[in-house]
C-alpha cells in the first residue's frame, strides 16, 4: 500500500476523507484496514496515503508510586488509560504503513494539539527530519489544495510549546492529586475512597467558585434609600432615575422627600436628542460563541464547541478553536457571500454589502497567529445533525454578514431634571436605520420613546416615595461567566478551559445546571489545599506559566527549562505536603458544630463558610445602625430577607446570632 508513499496524518477520520477527497480531485481509493478507512491516490505521479489518527494516540505515564515522581515516559495511550482501547487499531494501522513511507505530512488541525498529534506519531513510525505541515482553517477544497501547495517546514516550537504543556501538566496533576488524597486520606479517612485530582488550571478555577459560593451565601446587603420621583408630562407618567445615586441614611432621604412635596416640580435643566452610531458585532472567536449559545440556548460551553468541531469537520465554518477576532483579507469574502446571495440567504442585505465595493470587516482586538476568527465556508448545508447544529451554524452566518454592514443608527434622547438640588433623568431610544440588527437578531435595542422637554421648564411632579434599597448578592457562576473569568485571568487555552468546567464537574468538585455550587468533597479539598497546597490555588501561578509556555511558542523558550523550572516549583509545594503527613497535628482542628465541615476559624470555631458569614453580619450591623435600626429589627431582616445568604441563616437558626 505504501512502498515508497507520502503519508497525510489527519487527526480525524472525517477530516482524512476531505483531504484525500480533495486532494485526489474527487476520486480517492478507499482501502479498509482493521476497519480503519485508510485513503490512497495518485498526484504528480506520487502516491500519498492518508492515514486517520483519532486524537491523541500517546499519552504521559509512570511506574514510580507516591510522590513527588519526576520519572515519566510517553506511552500507547490505549496501554495506560482506560476506555481508550479503540486506539490500538489507528496504532496498528500506522505501525504498518509510516515505515514504508518516504515523506510525511502532518495534516492534523493547524493548533498546538494538532502539531503534537502529528509529531509524536512520525516520530514513533517515521522520520521527523522528513516532515513537513499542512496549515489549513477550513476543510474546504480551496483551503487544502492552497495548504498542500505551500507546505511548509515541522513547526518545531508548536510542538515543543504542546509537548510542555502536557509534561508540566501531567508533573502537576499526578504529584499534587496524589499528595492531595494522601493528606485528605489521612484526615477523613473513608470519606475520601476514590483518588482526588488536583491541577495547575482546575485547582484556581475550583477555588473561584469556592470563593464566590462562600461570599454569596454569608452575604448581607447594606441598605440605602431612593427617593422615587414620577412626572406626569403630555397625558403620560414618567418615572425620573436618579443620577445622583440613592441616599446612605433614611434621614437624609426623608429630608429630601420632604422638601420635593413642599414644592412638587422638576425643573428641565438639559435635553438632548442625537443620532447615536452602533457598530457591527466583532468577528468571532470560540469564547465569543461560547458566550452566546450559552446566553441564547442555556448550552454549555464544551458542547458548543462539540457542535462547532462538527460544522467545521462537515466543511460549514472555519476552524473554531480560535482566539482571533480578526478576517484577514486572504478570506475570499466576497464568494462566500455570493454564496449566500444565490441560496437566498438575506439576498437584499448582501447586495447592499457587495455594491459598497471595499469590504472591510469590523475586525475586534483579539490575536491568534494560526486561525482567524470563525467564518462560515460558504459551502451550503444539505442537512444538520440536530436543530442546535441548524442554530449555532446560523449564528455563525448571521455573524458573519453583519460584520461587513454599516453601523446602526439609534436615536437615543435623555432629559435632565433638577429635583430640590438632587439630579434625575429620563431616557429614550428609537431605532432609526437597524441595519446589521436586522440580520444578527440576538441583540437588540430596548426601544422606549419620551417627549421632547424644553429646557427650563417646570414639569408637575405626580408622585413620590421612599424605598429600601439593598445590595445585590455577588452572583454565582455559570458555565459561561466562568469560562469567561478564566479567560480573563489569562488560565488555560481556548481549547482547555471548558474542559477544565467539565473536570470539575465529573470529579464531583461543583454541582448545578444553572448556577455551580462546590459539594462537600469540593469544600473540603478547598479548606485542605488552603492550607496545605495554597500555592497551586494561586492564579498568579498559573498565569505566569501560561505565559512561559506561550514564550515557548513564540521560540523564546527551551522545553526543557520550563519543566525544569515547573519541578523545582512542584518540590517546594510537596515538601509541605509531606510536612503534613508527618505530623500529628494537621492544623485542621475539629469539625464545625453547624455543618461538620473542618474549623477553619479557631477564634470563632467555625468553617470557612460560617465564620465568614459571621463576621460579615457584624460588620454590615455598623451600617444599619447609623440609619436607626436596632439590632432586634436588623436580626428580624435576616431571618426573613430572600437577600441574606444561608450561611446567615444557619447562625441564626443555631444560636449564634441573637
Amino acid at each position: 500500500m505504501c512502498r515508497g508513499c507520502v503519508a497525510i496524518i489527519a487527526e480525524k477520520p472525517r477530516s482524512a476523507y476531505k483531504i484525500a477527497l480533495y486532494l485526489s480531485g474527487g476520486k480517492p481509493e478507499k482501502i479498509s484496514v482493521d476497519g480503519i478507512p485508510v485513503w490512497r491516490f495518485v498526484y504528480g505521479g506520487k502516491t500519498y496515503v492518508v492515514v486517520p489518527s483519532a486524537g491523541h494516540l500517546f499519552s504521559i505515564s509512570t511506574r514510580r508510586r507516591g510522590f513527588p515522581v519526576f520519572e515519566y515516559m510517553w506511552l500507547p495511550r490505549h496501554l495506560v488509560e482506560k476506555g481508550k482501547g479503540y486506539l490500538r487499531k489507528y496504532y496498528d494501522v500506522f505501525s504498518r504503513i509510516l515505515p514504508r513511507a518516504s515523506m510525511y505530512i502532518n495534516a492534523c488541525d493547524y493548533d498546538i494539539e494538532g502539531s503534537v498529534i502529528g509529531y509524536m506519531i512520525i516520530k514513533k513510525w517515521g522520520d521527523v527530519a522528513r516532515m513537513r505541515r499542512m496549515k489549513f482553517s477550513a476543510l474546504t477544497r480551496s483551503d487544502i489544495l492552497r495548504s498542500f501547495r505551500n507546505l511548509a517546514p515541522a513547526d518545531y516550537d508548536m510542538i515543543n510549546a504542546g509537548l510542555a504543556r502536557h509534561e508540566l501538566d501531567w508533573l502537576w496533576g499526578i504529584n499534587v492529586s496524589r499528595a492531595l488524597t494522601q493528606v485528605m486520606r489521612s484526615l477523613f479517612g473513608e470519606l475520601v475512597r476514590k483518588a482526588l485530582s488536583a491541577g495547575r488550571v482546575q485547582t484556581p478555577t475550583l477555588f473561584e467558585v469556592v470563593n464566590s459560593y462562600i461570599a454569596r451565601e454569608s452575604f448581607v446587603p447594606r441598605v440605602f434609600f431612593g427617593v422615587d420621583i414620577y412626572v406626569r408630562y403630555g397625558g403620560s407618567e414618567y418615572r425620573l432615575e436618579s443620577v445622583d445615586g440613592v441616599f446612605d441614611l433614611r434621614d437624609s432621604a426623608v429630608r429630601h422627600l420632604q422638601s420635593v412635596r413642599s414644592d412638587p416640580v422638576a425643573v428641565v435643566v438639559d435635553y438632548v436628542s442625537r443620532h447615536v452610531h452602533i457598530d457591527p458585532p466583532n468577528p468571532p472567536n470560540l469564547s465569543d460563541v461560547q458566550h452566546d449559545i450559552y446566553r441564547l440556548y442555556g448550552v454549555s460551553p464544551s458542547h458548543t464547541l462539540k457542535i462547532l468541531e462538527d460544522l467545521y469537520l462537515d466543511s460549514l465554518i472555519s476552524y473554531p478553536r480560535t482566539n482571533s477576532q480578526k478576517y484577514p483579507p486572504s478570506i475570499d469574502y466576497i464568494s462566500i457571500l455570493e454564496a449566500f446571495r444565490s441560496a437566498g440567504v438575506f439576498s437584499s442585505y448582501i447586495d447592499k454589502i457587495l455594491g459598497k465595493g471595499d469590504l472591510r470587516p469590523n475586525n475586534g482586538g483579539g490575536e491568534d497567529p494560526a486561525h482567524p476568527a470563525i467564518y462560515p465556508t460558504g459551502e451550503l448545508p444539505r442537512s444538520f445533525r440536530s436543530k442546535l447544529h441548524k442554530a449555532i451554524y446560523e449564528y455563525i452566518v448571521r455573524r458573519f454578514i453583519s460584520t461587513f454592514m454599516d453601523p446602526a443608527i439609534v436615536s437615543r434622547s435623555v432629559a435632565l431634571f433638577d429635583v430640590k438640588g438632587r439630579r434625575y433623568r429620563l431616557s429614550g431610544s428609537v431605532v432609526v436605520e437597524g441595519s446589521w440588527l436586522n440580520v444578527f437578531s440576538y441583540y437588540r435595542v430596548d426601544e422606549r420613546s419620551i417627549p421632547v422637554f424644553v429646557k427650563g421648564s417646570r414639569v408637575p411632579i405626580s408622585r413620590t416615595g421612599i424605598r429600601r434599597v439593598y445590595e445585590k448578592p455577588p452572583a454565582l457562576y455559570n458555565k459561561s461567566s466562568l469560562l469567561k473569568w478564566m479567560e480573563k485571568m489569562n488560565i488555560g487555552t481556548e481549547s482547555t478551559r471548558a474542559e477544565i468546567i467539565d473536570i470539575l464537574f465529573k470529579r464531583k468538585y461543583v454541582e448545578g445546571s444553572k448556577s455551580i455550587i462546590p459539594t462537600r468533597l469540593g469544600l473540603l479539598v478547598y479548606h485542605v489545599v488552603s492550607r496545605r497546597f495554597s500555592e497551586i490555588s494561586r492564579v498568579e501561578l498559573t498565569r505566569e506559566f501560561e505565559y512561559i509556555l506561550d514564550s515557548i511558542r513564540k521560540g523564546l523558550r527551551s522545553k526543557d527549562e520550563v519543566i525544569r523550572r515547573a519541578v523545582d516549583t512542584l518540590r517546594s509545594v510537596l515538601s509541605r505536603a509531606n510536612d503534613a503527613l508527618e505530623t500529628d497535628d494537621h492544623g485542621m482542628g475539629s469539625s464545625c458544630p453547624i455543618c461538620g465541615l473542618p474549623v477553619a476559624d479557631r477564634d470563632l470555631g467555625l468553617c470557612c463558610c460560617h465564620s465568614a458569614a459571621y463576621r460579615r453580619v457584624y460588620d454590615v450591623f455598623r451600617h444599619w445602625e447609623r440609619s436607626g435600626y436596632s439590632w432586634g429589627e436588623y436580626l428580624d431582616f435576616l431571618a426573613k430577607s430572600r437577600y441574606v445568604g444561608r450561611f446567615v441563616k444557619d447562625l441564626i437558626a443555631a444560636g449564634y446570632v441573637k
